[in-house]
């Protein structure tokens, strides 16, 4: 179990790190992102009958991992490519 940890970690680390999007990537991956989840978020909703607190956190976790990915420098929003 360990050696899969360290194995997912590295990709991750991988992933994450050392690739960064350029501008307009960036760009592109919020606006699908955006789009992705906030068409999840309204089929999971409507089929489960959630409360609204319950909506905001669903909400707050996507924010965050987006927050997550930019100060990682996963997504990077400056000029140059």
């Amino acid at each position: 179990m360990e050696g899969l940890r360290r194995i997912l970690l590295a990709f991750l680390f991988k992933l994450f790190i050392m690739n960064r999007l350029g501008r307009k990537a960036s760009i592109y991956f919020i606006g699908a992102y955006g789009t992705i989840t906030l068409l999840l978020r309204f089929y999971y909703e409507s089929t489960h009958q959630v409360s609204y607190l319950f909506s905001i956190l669903i909400g707050v976790i996507a924010l965050s991992v987006l927050l997550i990915l930019v100060k990682l420098k996963f997504l990077n929003f400056n000029d140059s490519e």
